[in-house]
């Protein structure tokens, strides 16, 4: 698919191969688009595979996907969709599951300054997380990490999280790794850096030499921000100088 805009609504793409001999022809085992703006929406794409997503792929595109579902594609890189060369899709309310890749992104892979915007997605628990991957598996992920070898130094890493009531707008997430501060204090500063930048986006007014607790119950009385939060890990250095590592992240599972 290419310009001009094409438009796809309630089709199951299944089956499909990319694996022909040209580097175009490895591209997309289910649809592939190309300088291209392309709407899709209530579509399924089911064992499909590629070189490059099994699923999907974009080339420079800027694709809408609505209500879709990816599900058993695989592929070496984006087993259900690889974006490339700045291609930036926009994708809403679809599923992603049960999809491989024998090198990079089982769910999404992104190469070339790629930014795709997923919305309407659910937070779910670190346990109920855990039970969702498996050892060795690759996935996006925003991770903090500090490390350090001297004995009884502080350090800290933290990511915060700034969710929108309106699931049809992206949050923010962040990452803060510190030496010196307590666990408090650097999540607090993560929370605080996440909500930030969700509310200067969304054009909320507030004084940012105001301390944190008070602006985050400006941030919520907004009424455009529904949840904030952080995950940070602190420790002191091994007292006989043997490193020590801190990591706080956020995965993304598709």
């Amino acid at each position: 698919m290419s310009n001009p805009p094409a438009a796809l609504e309630g089709f199951t793409i299944i089956g499909g191969n990319a694996n022909g001999d040209s580097f175009d022809g490895r591209r997309g085992g289910g649809m592939y688009s190309e300088n291209g703006s392309p709407t899709v929406t209530n579509c399924t794409f089911t064992g499909n595979q590629g070189i490059f997503g099994g699923g999907m792929c974009n080339y420079k595109s800027y694709p809408l996907l609505v209500n879709c579902m990816f599900t058993i594609n695989t592929a070496d890189h984006g087993g259900g969709m690889r974006n490339m060369s700045e291609s930036s899709p926009l994708i809403t309310n679809c599923i992603f599951t049960g999809n491989h890749a024998f090198s990079r992104g089982g769910g999404i892979s992104n190469q070339g300054e790629c930014n795709p915007t997923v919305t309407n997605c659910k937070i779910i628990s670190k346990a109920k997380g855990l039970q969702e991957i498996k050892p060795g598996q690759i996935t996006f992920c925003v991770m903090a990490r500090s490390d350090t070898n001297e004995p009884n130094r502080l350090i800290s890493s933290a990511v915060g999280l700034a969710v929108p009531k309106d699931r049809e707008h992206y949050g923010y997430i962040s990452e803060h790794h510190s030496c010196g501060e307590t666990a408090r204090k650097a999540g607090d500063y993560a929370e605080d850096l996440a909500a930030t930048m969700l509310a200067t986006t969304l054009g909320i007014s507030f004084d940012p030499d105001e301390a944190w607790d008070s602006r985050k119950q400006v941030y919520k009385a907004s009424k455009y921000i529904f949840k904030s939060t952080n995950i940070c890990q602190s420790a002191e250095g091994d007292k006989y100088g043997k490193w020590t590592t801190v990591i706080a992240a956020v995965v993304m599972l598709f």
